[in-house]
């Protein structure tokens, strides 16, 4: 807690300063910012077997074609593969230690 303030804030406070917050618009570049911050690493597998190491699945999917939705039901089990590719999250890797030499770089 800070010197100035003697505690929570209170709702109506609360409500003034998201009402002074609305209406900033975010700009390209911090939206990129945010989303590569989000976005999570993913080992995906494609169909001539090659693996690759990426971050940001909604990218990846876009570029090649597939949709995030399937390729996200692939990794939680729910589906076997997507147009033939796999995928699986990074940190979760077949719960193998992977040697990323082999990998390709992420984009």
């Amino acid at each position: 807690m800070s010197a100035w303030r003697s505690g929570p804030l209170s709702s109506s406070h609360k409500a003034k300063i998201s009402e002074g917050l609305m209406g900033h618009p975010v700009t390209k570049e911090q939206r990129e910012k945010i989303a590569n911050t989000l976005a999570k690493k993913w080992l995906v597998t494609e169909p001539n077997g090659a693996e690759k190491l990426i971050t940001n699945l909604r990218k990846f999917c876009e570029e090649n074609k597939l949709d995030q939705g399937n390729m996200t039901k692939v990794a939680n089990g729910d589906l076997k593969q997507h147009k033939g590719w796999l995928c699986e999250r990074y940190s979760f890797a077949r719960g193998r230690i992977l040697d990323v030499n082999h990998l390709s770089k992420p984009k």
